[in-house]
């Protein structure tokens, strides 16, 4: 066995999963040391469906690989195409939508308990 095999993450052990709006996702084991997960993400779509997500723990990062996504982040709309990046504000009202697919970075590690449902998307929650 390769001594980094933990530090690889193989498709094969992902989760896989649909994620209502029109994305599917496959979510990569933890890192080693368990302080970040990442997951790619194919959407065609929105999320969520309706009204907006915050996350009270994680950060991400997305970086567009592929298409074009439309984040609305804090009120504002923000168009990233490939190769761009956006880094998500914690605690922060967001939606996505578009067609494209993406890589995110979370930090700490995901979980969904997390990333709860919220009214508007006006601005950064104190």
């Amino acid at each position: 066995m390769n001594m980094f095999e933990s530090y690889i993450a193989r498709k094969e052990t992902a989760r896989e999963y649909d994620i209502p709006g029109g994305s599917r996702c496959v979510l990569y084991q933890d890192s080693p040391v368990g302080n970040l997960s990442c997951a790619y993400v194919e959407m065609d779509g929105r999320y969520p469906e309706k009204g907006f997500r915050k996350n009270t723990t994680c950060t991400e990062a997305t970086f567009v690989i592929e298409g074009a996504l439309t984040f609305i982040v804090g009120g504002e709309s923000i168009l990233l195409g490939e190769g761009e990046v956006l880094y998500l504000p914690l605690n922060t009202p967001y939606a996505v939508e578009g067609k494209g697919k993406s890589f995110v970075f979370i930090n700490p590690k995901w979980d969904p308990d997390q990333n709860v449902a919220c009214e508007g998307a006006t601005q950064k929650d104190s």
